[in-house]
């Protein structure tokens, strides 16, 4: 006799969120992923967590193939919030196969990685399905110093300096 045994790897989304810096976890962001459906089309809720600086793993009914969006929703004290929301397209093989950054058209990813704002997908290696990373990264605030120097270089004492706020919006 003889056996054939068939089996599915199930398809996981493993979700980063890191320090652009530095390279390490962050803590204290509040994500949310959402998932398109179908019939009418609207985003359903997947998941809305804050980060612990353990990397966050979707898998079996929570994550299936079809469109989804991550969102920032709170970005923590000290760092900038990232650029928009990502919405990404997972086929039936366990593939990212478009991804966009907010309103930008969705571009295809025939790599097994790519970059685009503050988002790094990889997909599985050597076309396998199964492990997807998302990394997403946030910028910490720069710190600014102002000095007044002469013409020789030496700083000069009693400058008085006018410091404006402009938010973006005009």
């Amino acid at each position: 006799a003889t056996a054939l045994v068939v089996s599915n790897q199930q398809i996981t989304l493993t979700v980063s969120k890191l320090d652009q810096a530095t390279g390490t976890s962050l803590a204290g962001v509040k994500l949310k992923l959402r998932k398109l459906t179908t019939d009418p089309d609207t985003w359903t809720d997947v998941e809305e967590w804050t980060t612990d600086g353990i990397p966050k793993v979707f898998k079996g009914d929570t994550f299936t193939p079809g469109t989804y969006k991550l969102e920032e929703v709170e970005t923590p004290n000290g760092y900038n919030p990232i650029a928009g929301s990502l919405t990404f397209t997972i086929d039936q093989s366990g593939k990212v196969t478009q991804a966009a950054v907010g309103e930008n058209s969705l571009a295809d990813l025939t790599e097994t990685s790519w970059t685009a704002k503050n988002f790094t997908i990889t997909n599985p290696a050597d076309g396998q399905p199964g492990g997807i990373t998302l990394s997403v990264t946030n910028a910490a605030y720069s710190d600014l110093q102002i000095t007044k120097q002469g013409s020789d270089g030496a700083l000069l004492a009693g400058a008085e300096f006018r410091l404006d706020y402009v938010d973006g919006s005009n």
